[in-house]
């Protein structure tokens, strides 16, 4: 009887009650125990229980499933159920459901551990409110912060208009940050005076920085004097920057006369006047009666101009008064004597408050007094709330006083929600808290779901934790586990499969036979070569590279003629390599001319290389000229090696002179070696006076001249036999040879 494995408890994995029988558990439940219990009395007996279990990374049964979703492999033996949670990547109850693209999950089963920016829920499935800036609250989906121009929980309130558009408002209440020009208010709802100038005015009391030309007062509502010229007057005491032609004063109201009187006069060149001007009187223009300058020249002021506006003025000087038009920048006041605040931009301060109009980095307030927090970054805090408008590297926080986690890389992170940037190496995650498997490459892993983006050699898998199979080659394997290449004698995706027998490596894809072992061909090498290749074997179509001596043709199927040489022939026609003698033509089929000499004829043209003696010519078919001396001729030419004696000539077709001695003639010339006559060696008659020097002066000499002659003339003659005989023995053995080479081949 077959016992069925059940669950019974978290330590018990199967029960029974049955004990006359055996059991054998083919499926496996959960626990550590395996319970048999007596039904009555009795002693149980127990021979033999085994218990198997499952290796890590597998389960169902014979062990033969892999928990391939399970985070470390760790499984139930019995239906795979993941003990530790999910594979990196993958959620649902038995781990089978992929992470959405949106979700951040590691081995939680049932939701996300961090979601992607711009979505919220369990399983990251919702999208945060169209206008949260990047990132919502994961449970509730709260923005965390608001796009400008927006406030309230989902974001989805619009600031004031009149709010700065940059700055926009406070997420909470909607109170403007800062406010945009020509508004003031806490909720910038009221519009700046008409007049003010496009510096606007000040946002808690709606007093303008400056006026427009032509209108002075906090709230530039008073009109400055007529007379004033355009440059308008100043905004507290009224005084004109200038005046209209043809008015002078602080206030421009006294007229000049225009009726040719002393004013004018004054005003030329003062003839009728008993005092000058002073000097600093804009155009020696004064009153001829008080000597009150109309106006000053730039720097100076008072009635006769004769005070120094402040060094503080800007170029434009000041008001007859001594208020400045304008100050240098950084300094404030009406005569530009005040320094402004160190702590102010280069845009300096108003000139009436001393209100900063900027900044220095770290620094906010009016006046810039007070140190913005200490790891705000470069760009400072806001002028106004004293929030960080940056944090340094590694900080967040509205006063960037929290610390980033530790594994955010240098780029830190996020200022509101503290959302690292990027991850250090090795970690993954919106806070970096996750750690990238073991098996990523040195370029880790991605920050959003913890996929490698490169696996060590050896590895594969979205997060590397699978092993190549082990016939890959010192490659490894690609992402999906493919073998890159394999190792040698095997093929398939994952080098599974054998190659062929007779192969030299195959195809990874199809198992085609790179190259085959010798004497084999074919995709597979299953195919052997025709019997007559020789060593190279054969090609995968079966043709020879070479075919064994006396054999040719693509299978080496045919033999080559008998008269090639050595039984040697072109692979491909058949055409011999060369002929044995006497023998010629493609085929070595044809007969060289029978008069060929010993070393037959050329294997293309039948022309013979030499001879046999008497003949020459190409076919050696012509007889050399009869009086050759031993019949020896050139083969070329037919001239004779040598005449017979008694003849000369290159033929020898002529008669040496009958009065030259047994020697003959010489063989080009004719002339005698010796004349019989009364001449001399050259066969020309002697002199007179040769005759008398004969008769007189060698009758001593002429008998021991000519026994020397004697002696010499039979040491040539002995020297000549001997070379004649020795040629004439080595010809004889040279034709015997030849002969009966050419008999053998005819017997053949």
């Amino acid at each position: 009887m077959i016992g069925n494995a059940k669950a019974i408890s978290s330590d018990t994995c199967w029960n029974t009650t049955q004990l006359n029988t055996t059991w054998e558990i083919k499926r496996h439940g959960n626990g550590r125990y395996v319970s048999i219990t007596s039904p009555g009395e009795g002693f149980l007996t127990v021979k033999e229980l085994q218990i198997y279990v499952c290796s890590e990374g597998t389960y169902g049964y014979n062990c033969s499933k892999q928990c391939f979703n399970c985070k470390d492999h760790s499984c139930g033996s019995l239906i795979g159920n993941c003990l530790q949670g999910c594979a990196y990547g993958m959620t649902g109850k038995s781990c089978t459901d992929v992470c959405p693209n949106t979700c951040i999950c590691n081995g939680s089963a049932t939701e996300c551990d961090f979601c992607q920016k711009g979505w919220f829920g369990a399983l990251c499935d919702e999208p945060c409110p169209s206008k949260c800036s990047k990132s919502c609250d994961k449970t509730t989906g709260i923005c965390l912060k608001c796009s400008p121009g927006f406030f309230g929980e989902d974001c989805n309130n619009h600031c004031p208009k009149s709010c700065d558009n940059h700055t926009g408002c406070d997420k909470e209440t909607g109170v403007c940050i800062s406010c945009q020009s020509q508004f003031y208010g806490k909720t910038c709802e009221t519009k700046c005076p008409q007049y003010c100038d496009s510096l606007g005015c000040k946002r808690d009391t709606g007093e303008c920085y400056e006026c427009k030309a032509g209108f002075r007062g906090k709230a530039c509502a008073i009109k400055c004097p007529d007379n004033c010229n355009e440059l308008g007057c100043d905004i507290e005491t009224g005084f004109c920057y200038g005046c209209k032609v043809g008015y002078a004063s602080a206030k421009c109201m006294t007229v000049c006369n225009t009726s040719q009187d002393e004013c004018i006069e004054c005003m030329k060149d003062a003839r009728s006047c008993s005092f000058n001007c002073s000097e600093n009187c804009y155009n020696d223009n004064c009153n001829r009666t008080s000597g009150d300058c109309f106006s000053c020249n730039k720097g100076f002021y008072g009635d006769v101009c004769d005070a120094k506006c402040s060094a503080g003025c800007d170029e434009q000087g000041c008001y007859r008064n001594g208020t400045c038009f304008k100050c240098k920048n950084g300094l404030y006041g009406s005569k530009c004597s005040i320094k402004c605040s160190e702590n102010c931009n280069e845009k300096g301060c108003l000139r009436t408050t001393g209100d900063c109009t900027g900044c220095k980095t770290d620094y906010f307030g009016r006046f810039c007094e007070d140190k913005c927090p200490n790891n705000c970054g470069n760009e400072g805090c806001n002028f106004d709330t004293k929030f960080c408008l940056t944090c340094k590297s590694g900080y967040f926080g509205n006063s960037c006083n929290k610390s980033c986690p530790t594994e955010c890389d240098k780029q830190g992170c996020e200022i509101s929600s503290g959302q690292c940037y990027r991850c250090k190496a090795g970690f993954y995650g919106n806070m970096c808290k996750l750690r990238c498997s073991n098996n990523c490459n040195y370029d880790g892993c991605a920050m959003e779901n913890g996929q490698c983006y490169g696996c060590k050699i050896g590895y594969f898998g979205a997060d590397c934790r699978h092993s190549c199979p082990s016939t890959c080659s010192a490659q490894g394997c690609s992402r999906n586990g493919i073998c890159i290449s394999c190792l040698i004698g095997k093929f398939g995706d994952k080098c599974e499969k054998q190659c062929p027998s007779h192969c030299i490596g195959c195809s990874k894809q199809s198992g085609e036979c790179f190259s085959c072992k010798e004497g084999f061909y074919g995709q597979k090498c299953l195919k052997q070569c025709p019997r007559n290749c020789n060593n190279d074997g054969c090609n995968t179509l079966g043709n020879c590279y070479k075919c064994k001596e006396g054999y040719y043709g693509i299978k080496c199927d045919m033999s080559c003629a008998k008269t090639c040489a050595k039984g040697i022939c072109d692979i491909n026609k058949g055409k011999c390599i060369s002929c044995i003698i006497n023998y010629f033509g493609d085929g070595c089929n044809r007969n060289c001319p029978s008069k060929c000499g010993v070393n037959g004829c050329d294997r293309e043209t039948g022309k013979c290389m030499n001879c046999l003696l008497g003949f020459y010519g190409d076919k050696c078919n012509i007889k050399c000229p009869e009086n050759c001396d031993n019949n020896r001729c050139n083969k070329m030419t037919g001239d004779c090696v040598g005449c017979k004696t008694g003849f000369y000539g290159y033929k020898c077709e002529k008669i040496c002179a009958d009065y030259c001695d047994s020697r003959g003639c010489k063989l080009s010339t004719g002339e005698c070696w010796q004349n019989l006559n009364n001449t001399m060696s050259n066969g020309y008659a002697k002199t007179s006076a040769q005759k008398q020097f004969d008769s007189n002066g060698v009758q001593l000499l002429g008998p021991i001249l000519g026994i020397a002659l004697l002696n010499a003339v039979i040491i040539v003659i002995v020297g000549i036999l001997v070379i004649y005989f020795i040629k004439r023995k080595r010809y004889d053995s040279n034709y015997k040879r030849f002969d009966n080479e050419r008999r053998s081949v005819f017997n053949a």
